[in-house]
């Protein structure tokens, strides 16, 4: 019997990236310099990342920001680039993309 891959489905992980994400107080821990041969896992790469990626990022959305060429965006558009990702919709082709498509159509008629 195949045994489903954890990283395909909604798990843990998913959950751990959003509070991650809400935290926002993250400090960059040094980076290890060797990784073990199996990996960290998913929500250990999680760990090890979010203080460089979110700690690090220049923060748009902080009230003390201004914002010159990128603007914040509201969590609206995070939620759809969400969806979108783990859909990984292909507007190319409308039977990979039936809804996008109407949606696109709709929006630039």
């Amino acid at each position: 019997m195949h045994t489903p891959d954890p990283s395909f489905s909604v798990n843990d992980g998913l959950l751990k990236a959003v509070e991650l994400l809400a935290s926002r107080g993250l400090d960059a821990a040094d980076l290890p310099l060797a990784l073990p041969e199996a990996g960290v896992g998913d929500v250990g790469a999680l760990e090890m990342l979010s203080g460089h990626v979110l700690g690090e990022a220049a923060q748009l959305g902080s009230p003390t920001a201004l914002a010159h060429m990128d603007p914040p965006t509201p969590w609206i558009t995070w939620a759809m680039a969400l969806w979108n990702a783990s859909l990984n919709q292909n507007l190319l082709h409308e039977m990979t993309s039936p809804f996008a498509t109407q949606a696109e159509a709709r929006a630039l008629g």
